[in-house]
């Protein structure tokens, strides 16, 4: 928060938010998740337009921010002279490209999330605007659940006013996105910046810069640090208590507040040519040559990792020149930290690197917020929210990437798995005794692991079938004519078909063609069962293709080409899951097995994460029953709520749980899903329910918040169900009961009838909870409600087609979707032209109800 500085820093000050009072083109809230943030079209971040106070609130709904204002800095020389463009309090930046009209309506911040229809002003917009991300049809791609988008450029001279240098002729496509689904992400929010050189000259020794201003509740008690084995710079309270209350009327957090961390996920493309991240780190605290930057040369100099008068930060503990002061350890009190709490603002850093006209680079920003049970364990709950987040980095929100190793996940992220965990195999008896006996070796290797177990099936050693429709023999065949029946070149080794159940993630048919006649370079390669160094040996090819059969993804090192991602770390050859192979090479026939207990990576530990988490990703759910007569009579809709009720049991997966409230009295606490005695149990007891009892509905609410609070898993996202027209003829009535639920995880899903008075009611309950609101005709659609509440939750995009479509219909539709890149990757789904977008889940008025899944991965030749 900006207060009070020298003279020159004042004056910027004020023209700075002369200037951000321009609302032509508005700005938006980013709010999926428990942030709540503003986002300006001019790069401006978290600041509130209309008060000009802080503006990124945590938790949302409770009033308290935690960030004051957050943006952008580019810095650079051209032609030996310095130039930047910021935003601060204030903005370098005017909308749209370069040469586009500012004041077009067509630039201002455009938003989607789930829930957009195709008809919205924004959703239409999006697909023509510049740089806005599209998926292959040309439709608005959704990253998380809320994605907003804006363009804007500072090559307008007079719009420089925060440090007055000339333009860079710079175009920034900046996407804001947040997910709800998984603890990971509730209280993160991402920004990537895509920065393009407009102009026609090069940008030597370029920056990127985020800047901010967090400001933990009260502005005036922080204190800042720089984590850089994280590269997570981080603002915390310099006490154990912030300020309820004080002379500025900001809400402080109290007991234990929480902390505030900015961490460069991806770096800007250096002039090596690689991805760095932070490089520099620098804040404000004390006066010049620490203070605030006075002009372009002094922030120039700060995006450097250098003090305003040109010279090195040196920590005072080790006597040395440092990039990144105050890189030692509040928490443990080690090394250069801050002290003398005040108003704190930061600069992380990328560069440097030359920018040809035309040319673009782009970082990735994450902004997140933690409490632990003092001010410095709040340090210790970011440090974890971070490592979680990377851990957790999503590519195509379908690999999650952790220490060398790669797990396959649904399109809502959960892990692909064996419900039994293991199943049964078959080899196709075309393939050589002596290849089969490597197959056989490849599954016992797996199944050494306690959380495996795969057992051949001889009985099923009769066929030849690859791909297709899935019959669940998990067949390792021997393909002759690779191209024509794969569908890949000939020189992939063995490529393995895994289908899934796209609603749980179970693993229900694994196919592993092996090629028999591999081809390198149009030279041909044989087989071997012996090691031999001319040929390729087979346990060790079938036991990286199991690994796929088990759940696990392709790993690749830097320098492998487009399959490689920063995420998956380098040294990944030493793994059983490394996708490339070498002849007579034979040690991805072993497993990695880690030594360390406290950093467990490679294959094993992938598996073990993967089975792991499966009892973390959970949902806990409570049914809400409207016993009014208005609503079992009026409505004729008792009875297909508990029909829909049950058919929601029936799609819960093992470790989901589930309640149901009645009325005050009549309540089933939570039941978790283990097996099919557990879902007859819930079941039994929907259909046994009737209408009537005490308490009204929103009495009822506060039932079932009451069983939230008293029984959820903190582990599970918690949904609660709303069975009611919501029209309510006694107190107390839901407007007095929501705001004791609003800001916490609760999401209540809601139904509203055409004919209710009262589904703009249900549509704000659902709004202000981050819940889900259904329209219905009548009671004939509180199924598709139901179905469409749980789709949701599993982080799928429900269709409804225009015309009836039966299952036939898919037989010969083709795989547009399918593509080749380092293996033949395809994820979750097909795109049919006729009507059908799949992505994860679909359920049909009408009856169709898919399930299907199918992944392809192969192993590429490496020489």
């Amino acid at each position: 928060m900006r207060k009070f500085f020298n003279i020159n820093l004042i004056l910027i000050t004020l023209i700075s938010l002369t200037a951000y009072t321009d609302f032509t083109l508005g700005q938006k809230k980013i709010d999926v998740n428990n942030i709540s943030m503003w986002v300006n079209s001019r790069g401006v971040i978290a600041r509130d337009p209309f008060t000009g106070n802080a503006g990124l609130e945590w938790p949302k709904g409770q009033g308290k921010t935690a960030v004051f204002a957050a943006g952008l800095w580019i810095g650079a020389t051209v032609n030996g002279e310095t130039r930047v463009a910021a935003t601060a309090y204030g903005t370098d930046f005017r909308n749209g490209p370069v040469g586009s009209d500012p004041n077009s309506q067509n630039y201002r911040v455009l938003s989607i999330s789930s829930s957009t229809l195709t008809t919205d002003a924004d959703y239409m917009q999006w697909k023509v605007t510049p740089g806005a991300p599209l998926n292959n049809d040309g439709s608005p791609q959704l990253i998380g659940d809320q994605t907003l988008y804006s363009v804007y450029n500072d090559a307008d001279p007079t719009g420089h006013q925060a440090f007055r240098t000339q333009p860079l002729g710079a175009e920034v496509h900046q996407t804001v996105y947040a997910y709800n689904n998984s603890p990971e992400f509730n209280n993160v929010v991402f920004v990537k910046y895509k920065v393009f050189n407009k102009s026609n000259s090069t940008w030597n020794k370029t920056f990127l810069s985020f800047w901010n201003d967090s400001d933990v509740g009260y502005p005036f008690d922080d204190l800042v640090g720089f984590d850089a084995a994280r590269d997570m710079e981080y603002t915390y309270n310099g006490t154990d208590f912030d300020p309820l209350t004080n002379n500025y009327n900001i809400p402080g957090y109290g007991s234990a507040p929480p902390a505030v961390g900015m961490a460069l996920l991806k770096g800007a493309l250096s002039s090596a040519g690689k991805n760095s991240q932070s490089t520099s780190f620098y804040t404000n605290g004390g006066g010049n040559p620490y203070g605030d930057p006075a002009n372009g040369q002094e922030a120039y100099y700060f995006m450097q990792g250098i003090r305003s008068n040109n010279t090195p930060y040196v920590d005072p503990t080790t006597g040395q020149a440092t990039l990144f002061p105050l890189s030692g350890d509040p928490v443990t009190g080690a090394g250069w930290i801050d002290s003398n709490p005040g108003d704190r603002r930061s600069l992380i850093s990328s560069g440097p690197f030359d920018l040809a006209p035309g040319d673009s680079t782009e970082i990735l920003v994450a902004i997140f917020v933690a409490r632990g049970t003092t001010n410095l364990n709040s340090i210790t709950k970011l440090r974890d929210t971070y490592d979680a987040l990377k851990n957790l980095f999503v590519t195509g929100a379908t690999k999650a990437y952790g220490n060398h190793y790669i797990i396959n996940r649904t399109n809502s992220g959960i892990p692909l798995h064996w419900p039994a965990q293991g199943t049964t195999y078959s080899i196709d008896p075309q393939l050589p005794a002596d290849l089969r006996e490597g197959i056989h070796a490849g599954f016992s290797t797996w199944s050494q692991l306690p959380q495996l177990n795969y057992t051949h099936n001889a009985a099923n050693d009769i066929s030849s079938k690859w791909g297709g429709d899935p019959d669940g023999i998990n067949n390792n065949v021997w393909v002759q004519d690779w191209t024509t029946i794969t569908g890949v070149p000939d020189n992939v080794i063995a490529v393995a078909r895994v289908r899934y159940n796209a609603i749980n993630g179970e693993l229900s048919d694994v196919d592993i063609a092996y090629n028999a006649n591999i081809k390198n370079n149009g030279i041909p390669v044989g087989w071997a069962a012996d090691g031999n160094p001319d040929n390729l040996d087979m346990q060790n090819v079938a036991t990286h293709e199991i690994g796929h059969l088990s759940g696990l993804g392709d790993l690749y090192n830097p320098g492998d080409g487009e399959t490689y991602v920063p995420a998956m770390g380098d040294g990944n050859e030493e793994m059983t899951m490394y996708g490339k192979i070498k002849k007579g090479e034979t040690k991805k026939s072993s497993l990695f097995f880690y030594t360390d207990p406290a950093n467990p990576q490679g294959d094993v530990a992938g598996i073990e994460t993967l089975y792991n988490s499966l009892a973390s990703d959970g949902i806990d759910i409570v049914l809400v029953f409207d016993g009014s007569s208005n609503y079992s009579s009026n409505y004729g809709a008792f009875e297909p709520s508990k029909r829909a009720a049950v058919g929601l049991v029936s799609k819960l997966r093992v470790n989901d749980r589930i309640a149901v409230v009645n009325s005050s009295t009549n309540v089933l606490d939570f039941v978790k899903i283990v097996d099919d005695n557990s879902r007859t149990q819930v079941k039994n007891y929907i259909s046994a329910l009737t209408s009537g009892g005490d308490g009204n509905i929103a009495q009822r609410i506060t039932k079932a918040q009451s069983i939230f609070t008293a029984g959820g898993n903190p582990n599970n996202r918690w949904a609660e169900i709303l069975f009611t027209t919501g029209e309510e003829f006694s107190s107390p009535r839901i407007s007095d009961v929501l705001p004791n639920i609003k800001g916490t995880k609760t999401e209540i899903y809601t139904i509203g009838f055409n004919s209710s008075i009262s589904k703009d009611l249900m549509s704000v309950v659902a709004d202000q909870t981050n819940g889900m609101y259904h329209p219905a005709v009548d009671a004939t659609q509180i199924v598709d409600a139901v179905n469409n509440f749980w789709y949701h939750l599993l982080g799928m995009q429900i269709v409804y087609l225009s015309e009836a479509f039966s299952t036939k219909q898919l037989e010969n539709v083709p795989y547009p979707g399918l593509y080749w890149q380092g293996g033949l990757y395809w994820q979750g789904g097909l795109y049919w032209q006729g009507g059908l977008y799949w992505q994860g889940g679909l359920y049909w008025q009408g009856g169709l109800y898919w399930q299907g899944g199918g992944l392809e991965l192969g192993l590429y030749w490496q020489g």
